[in-house]
This record gives C-alpha cells, structure tokens and sequence, in this order.
C-alpha cells in the first residue's frame, strides 16, 4: 500500500486503530488518537503523520530503510515500434503497485507506431508546501490493447540477509529512573563500557534489578500479540545445578499500580563465564493506558543450596543484553536479495487511456464555507462544506442532502470561488437519487460559481434527477479546480 487517509468529522476524539489481518489472525500496525477535524495519512515514503485541522504535524512515523537493489539483466534487442491507440482525457492515477523481480531480458516484440498524444493541461500555480492532502481519485483506464506473448521468466535473485522485525528494542541501562529503586529501560543502548547487574541466590529466586521506560507513557492503548525475544549475556559463579534469567514484563500506570503481563525464563545456564542466552515467548494482545509505561524485572533463578552469584551483561559494543518487544514504531528492512536476469519481452498490446493525475493536497488552513443549492426542495444543510486555497488552486469537500425540488431534475451548487474554465473541476462523488444508490462527475463553468452534479461519468452527462421524493438526493466527495 503506497497511501491511505483517514479525516475525522466527528464532533470527538477517535482512537483509530491500523490492523493487518493474515486469514483471520489480526496484528496492529498503527494506532493514534485523532481530535476533532485531524487527519491521518499513510504515505510508503513519509509513513505515518497525523495533522491537526491547521495542517500541523503532531505526529510523524519513518519507513525501514530500504535494501540494496539486484543486478539488472541484460536488455534484449528492441523490435520495430506498433501503432499507438490515440490519447484521450486522463483521468486520476492510481498508485503503483511494487515492481516484482525482473527476470532475464529476452528479444523485444515488434512495437506499433505511436499514436498522436493527448492534450496536455493547464499546469496550476504551485503553493508552499504544506501537509499533504488526499490524492486525486484514478481515472478509469482505457481498454488495453492485445497482449503480447509473455517471455521466459528469468531466475530469481539470491534473497537479501533478512532485516530486524521492525519491533521496538529495550536496552536496560544503569540511569536512575524517576521510580524510586529502578534504573530506565530505554529504546538506545547506554553509551557506556561492558558491565554488570549481579545478584546472589541460594536455592531460591533473588531480584537482580528492575527497570522502567521513561516517564510519559508509551502512547498505545495495545500491546501487540506476537513472539517477545530476549537476548541477553549472562554468567553463574557456579552450574553444579540449574540457573536461570528469570524475566518478568509490567504495565505502570501513572499512579505506580503494576499489572504483570507475563514471565519468561531463559534456558538452562551452560558455562560459568559470559555466555549468550536466546529465547522468545509469544503472548497475547495486552490493552494498557496511554499514559502506562513498561516495566521490566531481572531475577536470579538456582537450585543450588549455596550462595551462588549470577551476573547479567549491558554496555559496551558486543555483550550488550536487551529485550525486543512487539511494538513496532520503526522498522528497520532487511538488504533486498539480487534481481534476477529479464526474461524475454513479449508484443506489446495498445495502451489504455491514461488517468489525469491527482492534484497534491493543499498547504493552508482549511474553512468553511455556505454553499447555495439548486433543485432542492427548501434550503439543506451540509453535513460538511470545506475548502481550502492555494494560489490560483481551490480544494472542496462537500456532502450535502435534501428533498428534490417538484418539478426540476436538474442539481447544482455555489463555489467558494469563481472558476476559471468550463469542465476544469472533474471530481467523482457518490450519493443517493431517491432510493437508488449513484454516482457521476462534477463539472464547472467558466466565470461563474455554479457547479453542476452530472449522474454519468461523461461530458457533458445525464442530469435527470427524480423531481422530488423521499430521501431525494444527495452526493459526497473532495474535488479540486482551477479559479479565476
């Protein structure tokens, strides 16, 4: 997924919450409370932002770091070019998918002539950059042309080393924590030499040392299900019998009441000298405050009935111990493997239509406005009438419904601001005609305010509406022109 926004208009606070779900097992990757007019926006080169009604950011995530691209193969010879289709309206672009591994480039089909282009639009005023806005809605594609025979597929590339899951590591440091007793459990390691938390044990379970994250919350109202992994350095005075990490996980809430999530021991201590224990223990989905922190306490665990001391290791650049939970605010990709070699192109078909390209979003503050209405029976309330201007570039969200007017099919509305040509607005919206569900495109009209709702996806389109009814009409949708 390369983009996705969510506007809340509700009149309160929403905590919003971004699930991933693999044939019915669900994982959350992305939660956030949105006020009242905030919006979020995913973008695969930003990532995560949530932006107040003023297009301030109050919260900004970042994408993993991307793998080394594969070697390209070898192109083959191209073939004499085929006749192109003729270019009609663009209409919105989609996204673009992500491209798969190429495989070895084989002899190029003969290409048809190109066809004559399509006219090229006004280019709009640029304004200052701001939060990004909702992207334009995809045009419907063009019928595409024959295929061409599909060639050989390569051989996939050797897959890259795998990259850190993405989950959030804690690192146990010896910085006095604001709880009385507790060191901080941070997410970057302490920049400090290799040393110790030790504690003597006899036939018994003995605390070694108790950490917590800073003071503030975590911010999430879920902890995740998922595999918790430990990775810690570890040594026993002596293995005459079994010794252990015993580790257990905490919510804190603001108050200082503690809540135990789980406990996870480590294996079996094999060596007396600084060995390295790993192990996972996969848990539910906890739900905690906003404002909770995480707690984490080392315990010295022994069978053997005489004083035994067991060590842990932090610092330092090779024995530093730490734990990986399942919260997932940055991940970090793994290197992508080699691409493998093209295989050969087949014919190319004739190209679709292309779509228009969305306009970016607007940079300035977002108001209201009053719109007028035309084939209504009475005067209807919008239920949203925002615009926001950029230059000579004016972005609307309306939603409006009412009882049609007797007698007159026709359906129009009032802009904000005076349009600078006929046809330069062409939004989609969807809505309602009496009882039926429907949707059209909107259209302008030079030197004039008025813009009309056309139930086709043509210009210039069907405006027969239901003279009048119950529920009558209604449309919803954002759309961008030029005015004058």
């Amino acid at each position: 997924m390369r983009y996705f926004s969510f506007f809340n208009s509700d009149t309160v606070s929403t905590q919003v919450y971004v699930r991933y779900n693999d044939n019915g097992t669900t994982r959350v990757i992305f939660s956030a409370l949105l006020g009242i007019n905030y919006c979020l926006t995913y973008n695969l080169d930003s990532g995560w932002t949530v932006s107040d009604p003023n297009g301030a950011i109050q919260y900004a995530g970042y994408s993993g770091v991307s793998g080394f691209s594969g070697t390209s193969g070898a192109v083959g010879t191209s073939g004499y070019s085929g006749a192109s289709g003729t270019s009609g309206v663009s209409g919105f672009s989609g996204y673009t998918g992500t491209a798969g591994v190429s495989g070895y480039s084989g002899v190029s089909g003969i290409n048809g002539a190109s066809g004559f282009s399509g006219y090229t639009g006004s280019s709009g005023t640029s304004g200052v950059n701001g939060t990004s806005g909702y992207s334009g809605i995809s045009g419907y594609t063009g019928t595409s042309g024959t295929s061409g025979a599909n060639g050989l597929s390569g051989y996939s590339g050797v897959s890259g080393t795998f990259g850190v899951a993405g989950s959030q590591i804690y690192w146990p440091t010896d910085v006095p924590s604001d709880v009385t007793g507790y060191d901080v459990l941070n997410t970057v390691p302490e920049s400090t030499t290799e040393q110790t938390f030790s504690a003597v044990a006899n036939n018994n379970t003995v605390l070694i040392a108790s950490f917590a994250t800073p003071s503030g919350g975590i911010g999430q109202t879920i902890v995740p299900a998922g595999a918790w992994e430990f990775n810690f350095w570890a040594a026993s005075s002596s293995v005459a019998s079994q010794c252990n990490l015993s580790i257990s996980v905490y919510s804190r809430t603001s108050g200082g009441a503690e809540t135990l999530l789980f406990t996870s021991v480590s294996p079996n201590f094999v060596a007396t000298g600084q060995t390295q224990y790993n192990w996972e223990s996969v848990q539910p989905e906890f739900s905690t405050n906003l404002t909770d922190r995480l707690v984490m306490k080392v315990k010295a665990v022994t069978l053997i009935p005489l004083n035994t001391t067991i060590s842990f290791y932090y610092g330092g650049t090779t024995h530093y111990s730490y734990m990986i939970s399942t919260y997932t605010p940055v991940g970090v990709s793994g290197y992508s493997g080699s691409s493998g070699t093209s295989g050969a192109t087949g014919t190319s078909g004739f190209s679709g239509y292309s779509g228009v390209s969305g306009f970016s979003g607007p940079s300035s503050v977002w108001q209201n406005w009053t719109p007028s209405f035309s084939g209504f029976s009475g005067t209807p309330t919008p239920t949203l009438a925002r615009y926001t201007q950029f230059g000579k570039t004016t972005v609307i969200a309306l939603g409006v419904s009412g009882v049609g007017l007797s007698g007159y099919s026709g359906f129009r509305f009032t802009l904000p601001n005076t349009a600078n040509e006929t046809n330069n607005m062409i939004a989609f919206w969807a809505g309602v005609d009496n009882t039926l569900n429907t949707d059209g495109i909107i259209t302008t009209n030079a030197g004039s305010t008025w813009a009309d709702v056309f139930k086709s996806l043509t210009i210039p389109g069907n405006n027969t509406w239901v003279a009048d009814g119950y529920p009558g009409r209604a449309c919803y949708f954002t759309a961008t022109y030029e005015n004058a």
